[in-house]
């Protein structure tokens, strides 16, 4: 999972499938090189071939999932759980303070995403019911 936000590790995937005189590789090897980067194939509407630029783009388009966890504001509750305000104060953080900061950031994900996902709950019911 981690390989697909390194930008080495995409290009040696991109680099084992690609045309060595093209420097691109045919859409054909797009869904054998995405499962090396653990990402289930994406649709493609072109036949062009794919740059690494385009390999990038494509292989982190975001799902249904990603799309729904990109509301959750982790960013910010990190923020607040380290009680850091600036750069500084986060280069200064003690192991134990980053310690008791991840945790009070996990209890707080824990709490949001128990509401979250009883509310996806709650629409997926309404939704269905709607349509029944």
């Amino acid at each position: 999972m981690l390989a697909l936000y390194d930008d080495d590790e995409v290009a040696k995937v991109f680099d084992a499938h690609k045309d060595p005189t093209t420097k691109t590789f045919k859409p054909e090897h797009l869904p054998t090189a995405l499962k090396e980067l653990q990402v289930t194939c994406q649709d493609l509407s072109s036949n062009d071939p794919l740059t690494l630029d385009d390999f990038k783009r494509i292989a982190r388009q975001p799902n249904e999932a990603e799309q729904w966890f990109q509301m959750v504001p982790l960013a910010g509750m990190m923020a607040r759980a380290f009680g850091k305000k600036d750069l500084n104060g986060l280069k200064q953080l003690p192991k134990d303070q980053m310690t008791s900061g991840l945790q009070v950031f996990y209890r707080g994900v824990e709490a949001i995403m128990d509401r979250r996902l009883a509310g996806l709950k709650d629409q997926t019911a309404e939704e269905s019911h709607f349509y029944a």
